[in-house]
């Protein structure tokens, strides 16, 4: 599974991502409606208007989900043993996979858990299973303000 994150990038960064990505041709817009255009070899120019310092170009960017990367929402549920009831239901803010896992063992302890993205509509995706894992498919598009 990979997650799709907005993320803010000055001018150095920038070129230094697009060309270890190979993301080109492109064209990038930063916040003082400043212009950088890649082209098909990956050589760029800007329109004719300055890029200070402080512009910030805003990139899409696709990474790997892993059980390290932290999220802005995530809901775990427990679906008991049998004759203990129904589900148990957790939510955690600006955690990983790796950091619910880690969390003391208490109701976990032999129940099937489930972890969910949750996002800023409040839809749920799965992210992991106790069986499966993180799934090998799917992109998590994640509000850049996260």
């Amino acid at each position: 599974m990979k997650i799709k994150t907005a993320k803010q990038m000055r001018l150095d960064e920038l070129i230094k991502y697009v060309w270890e990505k190979e993301d080109y041709p492109n064209r990038f817009v930063n916040n003082f409606n400043g212009e950088v255009v890649f082209n098909c070899s990956g050589k760029f120019m800007t329109d004719d208007s300055f890029i200070s310092h402080n512009s910030l170009f805003t990139v899409e960017v696709e990474e790997e989900v892993t059980e390290d990367t932290v999220l802005e929402e995530l809901l775990d549920v427990i679906q008991q043993k049998e004759g203990k009831g129904g589900k148990i239901y957790d939510s955690y803010t600006r955690k990983s996979i790796r950091g619910v896992l880690d969390l003391p063992a208490g109701d976990h302890v032999d129940k099937d858990l489930t972890i969910y993205h949750v996002n800023e509509k409040g839809i749920l995706t799965l992210l992991w299973s106790a069986e499966y894992g993180i799934p090998t498919e799917g992109v998590l598009e994640v509000d850049s303000n996260a």
